[in-house]
């Protein structure tokens, strides 16, 4: 189905016409609100990396920090924060059981 744009200005201008039944994921992205480039800068890699490096290696402090910065980023509108901060937060709680399980066994409480 071919839609074409028409002006007032009594000339043709038939090289705006499109095709209304595609839709790009770029688009049904920013439709459904989970692009948002204009406010909401992407996390780098580099950042991404040095958060969960640092919870994961520092032990109780690392986890509380992953915790905190989960939260933060769980708040945010864009989809890649959002989906990056339930990731830390739960890196955070099972790096910080895991580190309760051996502590515990190792002080012979298990």
């Amino acid at each position: 189905m071919k839609q074409e744009h028409s002006n007032n200005k009594g000339y043709d201008d038939s090289s705006l016409a499109w095709n209304s039944s595609e839709v790009t994921s770029l688009e049904r992205e920013m439709l459904l609100g989970n692009l948002n480039y204009i406010n909401n800068k992407v996390i780098s890699n580099w950042k991404k990396g040095v958060l969960t490096s640092l919870t994961v290696l520092v032990p109780v402090l690392g986890q509380f920090i992953g915790l905190i910065a989960g939260m933060v980023f769980v708040s945010d509108e864009a989809k890649d924060k959002r989906w990056f901060g339930f990731v830390l937060m739960a890196v955070s709680i099972i790096t910080f059981c895991t580190l309760a399980l051996l502590w515990l066994n190792w002080r012979g409480i298990l």
